[in-house]
């Protein structure tokens, strides 16, 4: 009788043990719950990217950025060039260098540059957001104001082919196959309703060639986390399988396909005294997608009148097992308020090889993720780097471009 009780306990925590590793499929949703202590998966960066060091160089293009955390979602990288956007002013340099796309060789060496903030004809006058058309191979520059949007298309020598003026203020916008997404979140302004024919915070197709507007089914307005206002969409990110827009009022992240539908692809699950509280969201970030898996990250934000607190956490969702594993936990992180960015020293985990994303890395291209890393890191770091970035970092100096590190993913997992 000791004996199958024995045999009965261990059969129960099995049952336990199974069910906590089995992520919550709901209608094909996997359902995340950040209450929830999911099973390691003990992984090391090389095992899921090939990762490489790129020093940014030459006289022509200085500083980008004040600091490097916004960098990567103006970056594209392909086999011999790597293309960057400087697309915010940076007030410490003079002149001042803002709005500039700058073309580098797969090594760093600088090619060329064009565009500038001034008031010369095609340059830019408003913050922008470049984007890439693989399809054309052609650089996109995005202007982006409250009144109106400007799409401004260069080839890849920084040739001026065409400028398109978009009625609607639209946020946010990435390029995939010739398409222009594009994010429209304003709604105190009347023209919103023109194209969207939903009020505004909407998804929009726009076709580059024909210059038009393609029928797109509504983006789904649900209840929302805060049950206060009506969802919308915070971020866009072009993976493999579509676009995925993480909403920052819902708990749903859905995925905007190949036939422009809103299909349910996340559910974020949290403890209930949190689900109404407007000072704390809880967002889910695809970052990669492979026919393995799907990456993401996790950001839990805490916010008050004097202070501000994140906690990150990367996981990865295995789709032959349709399981949730841990990947890192990089706990409770404060907030710059000086800087405006959240102090997370990635690059300590990346270059010991370590997991450490965030969707601040992720790029124009759906398989490769970027940390930009400052001079003063490396640095102040010399004698600690792999002796690949030790050779690069040489005779650095603080004005220096930062060094890219380069994460393309697809690599089969070998578990």
């Amino acid at each position: 009788m000791k004996y199958l009780w024995h045999i009965y306990v261990i059969g129960i925590s099995c049952l336990f043990s199974c069910a906590n590793n089995v992520a919550d499929i709901q209608d094909g949703v996997i359902v995340f719950d950040s209450r929830k202590e999911y099973p390691v998966l003990d992984l090391k960066l090389s095992e899921l990217a090939e990762v490489s060091f790129v020093k940014i160089k030459g006289e022509d293009s200085v500083n980008f950025l004040t600091h490097a955390y916004d960098l990567p979602e103006n970056i594209y990288v392909d086999n011999n060039r790597i293309i960057i956007g400087d697309c915010l002013p940076n007030k410490d340099i003079e002149p001042k260098n803002d709005h500039i796309i700058y073309l580098f060789d797969e090594t760093g060496n600088f090619i060329r540059s064009f565009g500038r903030s001034s008031r010369n004809p095609n340059d830019w006058q408003s913050s922008i957001r470049m984007l890439y058309d693989s399809h054309n191979e052609e650089v996109i520059t995005h202007q982006i104001s409250y009144f109106g949007n400007i799409l401004e298309r260069y080839d890849i020598r920084g040739n001026h082919l065409s400028t398109d003026t978009l009625d609607n203020p639209y946020r946010n916008s990435v390029c995939t196959d010739g398409k222009i997404i594009l994010q429209n979140i304003y709604t105190k302004y009347a023209v919103a309703g023109k194209i969207s024919g939903t009020g505004g915070k909407s998804i929009n197709v726009y076709d580059i060639d024909s210059k038009s507007y393609e029928s797109v089914e509504p983006y789904p307005h649900e209840q929302t986390i805060l049950e206060l206002e009506s969802s919308a969409p915070h971020a866009l990110y072009a993976l493999e399988k579509g676009i995925y827009v993480t909403d920052n009022r819902s708990d749903i992240v859905y995925l905007f396909d190949k036939d422009y539908k809103f299909l349910p692809k996340f559910k974020s699950m949290r403890d209930s005294k949190y689900r109404n509280n407007p000072e704390i969201q809880n967002l889910l970030y695809p970052l990669i997608e492979t026919e393995e898996y799907i990456l993401f990250c996790n950001n839990m934000d805490f916010k008050s009148q004097t202070a501000h607190r994140f906690k990150y956490g990367n996981y990865i969702f295995m789709k032959e097992e349709n399981k949730i594993y841990q990947l890192s936990d990089l706990g409770y992180i404060d907030y710059d308020f000086d800087k405006h960015i959240d102090i997370v020293m990635y690059e300590d985990y990346l270059l010991k090889d370590e997991i450490a994303f965030s969707n601040q890395m992720k790029t124009l291209n759906s398989d490769i993720l970027v940390c930009a890393i400052e001079p003063s890191y490396l640095y102040e770091n010399f004698d600690t780097l792999p002796l690949e970035l030790k050779n690069l970092s040489e005779n650095i100096s603080s004005d220096d471009n930062p060094v890219l590190v380069i994460m393309k993913f697809g690599k089969p997992i070998m578990q």
